[in-house]
This record gives structure tokens, sequence and C-alpha cells, in this order.
């Protein structure tokens, strides 16, 4: 596990958005006027977050989700994250 990725808080910025319809999650930048659609297992682990769970669960549920080890669910789960950090879709505090 990377250093202080447990405690880590996930949060969105303030000019982003979601909503949620029967198949996806959208997310809207009010910014730059922009959206973002999200499905399947990135929806699912969009919803989680805004539960406020730690990493932990985020890893534990996303593995019962994919049918994979914790270890693969955790890279994937990085790799989403990451990919949404870098998008600004999301914001990281230690």
């Amino acid at each position: 596990m990377r250093e202080g990725e447990e405690t880590a808080v996930y949060t969105c910025p303030p000019h982003i958005k979601w909503v949620h319809d029967q198949c996806q999650t959208i997310l809207i930048d009010e910014d730059q006027r922009r959206s973002h659609a999200l499905s399947g297992v990135e929806a699912a682990i969009w919803s989680w977050l805004t539960l406020s769970y730690t990493f932990t669960k985020l890893t534990k549920l996303t593995a019962a989700l994919l049918n994979v080890t914790q270890a693969e669910a955790r890279q994937r789960l990085r790799a989403t994250l990451d990919v949404w950090r870098q998008a600004g879709w999301l914001q990281v505090q230690p």
C-alpha cells in the first residue's frame, strides 16, 4: 500500500457535480463545461467514494465486484482514481 493511501480522503472539487440515472453516473464540470459518463465498475467506485469509504473498504468491495484478489483490485482502484484525479474529477487530501 502506498504511504498515506489508507487515510487519504477523496473529494470532488466544488465545481464538479454528478447525477445517477438508470444506467450510468454522469459527472459534470461546471467550470469547464464538460461531462463524463461512468458505468459499470467505475460507477460503483464513484458511488462508494460518495459514501466516504476508506481505501481499504473500496479495495474489498472492488475485489468482490470483480471477483479478483485484493492486490488486483487495489491496482485497478489506484489506476481509476489516478485517472480521475489527473482529469480533475477528483482531488486527494492526505
